[in-house]
């Protein structure tokens, strides 16, 4: 949570790949480290999709993307059974 907190203020003021790609390979540590299934791969994808969304430099495409990073965020709510995470993501859309 701390690492996209950061990623999304950085993101702000700048729109460098290599920047992006130093947070993504943070987002690794928190993974790996509280990985317990496959499932939990959905939730990765989806917040890399979300950082890639953050560095866009269009808006168009930075809201396609977290709408895409949504659909894997609602689905790995509907499989953890987490009607309240469903429905907030849901409301994001």
């Amino acid at each position: 949570m701390v690492i996209s907190t950061i990623s999304f203020v950085v993101s702000i003021y700048t729109h460098n790949k290599y920047i992006m790609m130093i947070f993504g390979i943070l987002y690794i540590f928190p993974i790996v480290l509280n990985y317990n299934s496959s499932i939990d791969l959905i939730i990765f994808i989806g917040l890399y999709i979300a950082l890639v969304a953050k560095f866009m430099k269009n808006d168009k495409y930075l809201r396609l993307l977290i709408m895409l990073a949504s659909v894997f965020f609602i689905s790995y709510n509907l499989l953890v059974f987490t009607p309240g995470g469903v429905l907030l993501e849901i409301i994001f859309l």
